[in-house]
């Protein structure tokens, strides 16, 4: 479940780092779009921008102006421009400038004058080697743009590039380093923490307890959301939330199904941070799986991306060099090539859905139609952008 969660972040921060629809889920736009019709078409760009990272992804300091070879040697002992040490576990490019590791993030950066399909040669061959399998299904590398995905054991690694001015920008985010036992092993016990002990511990702005032991966090300008796990109680977990979530200014609404022993389900809102759905579930292992979403419908309604009452919508980008073709409902959507550093939602095309799953097609140039299916609920936003291997999603609200 947690890598499967792992993987859909990925795409998240990866679409917000390279794609339209990304950049613009953390701008908060007030442009209102107009509705896709059977011809809507986005004309591309006449001065297409080099991508950048997302906002929230630190910033690296330019690479040397030579790129280098295409072939790189590892350096797992590469100098950070930090006191914190890179993690050892990892292969370093020789020619990583500005190497940087937050603790707190669990975030590795830096900039290369290598190109991109170099640094994933590099790491092809390198993870490999060191025990990490890549999740091919979800890769995507053009020269602009790299994003791979390796795991082992618990671990995981999203690697994503960017074409910079003097050679490439990268962003690596890992989650349970250290626990990258071979998979199908047996991680070490935890202790649970009694019940009423418990501590809160910040990430990425929302509580988490002290004592998790997995995180996937995401952050948008209309959503912000969290996965986790503590090995501690669901009842003690629980008790944490209301306490945490009441300090900082939630108040919690009635629920319609009282909390029990194995299942938790709760909503808060906040007067300036929205609305907040907590829910709890006591899993295998008798600890506790975290889900917590955010949702600011204020900036959503400023925004003008908000479906009408009882819909969903869901907006369409495109990042492969040609046009493509979404067909969804009987609906066809002709999206042109889209400009990464776009910052305003005015020409993108979207619908508005009756809850429930959808089935579509997407239409790659020169390519066979490619089925896949979304599922909506009433009052969700997503966006579906197309890809080299298909339409990636990613729910902005």
């Amino acid at each position: 479940m947690m890598q499967r969660l792992a993987k859909l972040q990925w795409l998240g921060g990866f679409f917000l780092a390279v794609t339209l629809i990304a950049a613009l889920s953390g701008c908060g736009s007030q442009a209102t779009p107009p509705t896709a019709t059977t011809t809507s078409t986005v004309a591309p760009t006449q001065a297409p921008a080099t991508p950048t990272l997302a906002p929230a992804t630190p910033t690296l300091a330019p690479a040397t102006p030579t790129l280098a070879a295409p072939t790189l040697e590892p350096s797992p002992t590469a100098e950070s421009t930090t006191e914190t040490p890179m993690p050892p576990t990892l292969p370093t490019p020789p020619d990583a400038a500005e190497l940087k590791y937050d603790p707190d993030t669990q975030e590795i950066s830096y900039s290369s004058p290598s190109a991109i399909n170099a640094l994933v040669e590099f790491y092809r061959t390198e993870l490999p080697a060191a025990g990490w399998q890549e999740d091919a299904a979800v890769a995507m590398v053009t020269d602009d743009v790299g994003a791979i995905n390796f795991a082992k054991g618990q671990a995981t690694l999203n690697i994503m590039m960017v074409k910079a001015d003097s050679g490439t920008s990268v962003v690596i985010s890992t989650s349970g380093l250290g626990n990258e036992q071979a998979a199908g092993g047996t991680p070490e016990a935890t202790n649970p923490t009694p019940s009423g002990t418990l501590k809160a511990q910040d990430k990425d702005g929302l509580p988490v307890p002290e004592d998790y032991t997995q995180y996937v966090g995401d952050s948008g300008a209309y959503r912000r959301s969290l996965t986790a796990v503590s090995p501690s109680a669901l009842s003690a977990v629980l008790a944490l939330y209301r306490t945490e979530l009441t300090t900082r200014g939630w108040h919690e609404l009635p629920a319609s199904l009282a909390p029990t022993d194995s299942k938790a389900d709760l909503l808060f809102d906040h007067l300036e941070q929205g609305q907040l759905a907590l829910s709890l579930t006591r899993n295998a292992d008798n600890g506790t799986d975290i889900s917590l979403v955010v949702h600011d419908q204020a900036a959503a309604q400023k925004a003008g991306i908000l479906p009408p009452t009882g819909r969903a919508r869901i907006y369409f980008g495109n990042v492969t060099d040609g046009e493509v073709i979404f067909k969804i409902d009987g609906k066809e959507i002709k999206v042109g090539v889209q400009d990464p550093s776009q910052r305003s939602m005015a020409g993108v095309p979207f619908v508005d859905l009756a809850p429930g799953r959808h089935d579509f097609t997407l239409t790659l140039k020169g390519q066979t139609p490619i089925k896949d299916a979304i599922p909506l609920a009433a009052g969700e936003t997503w966006a579906l952008a197309a890809g080299p291997g298909g339409a990636l999603p990613l729910q902005m609200y």
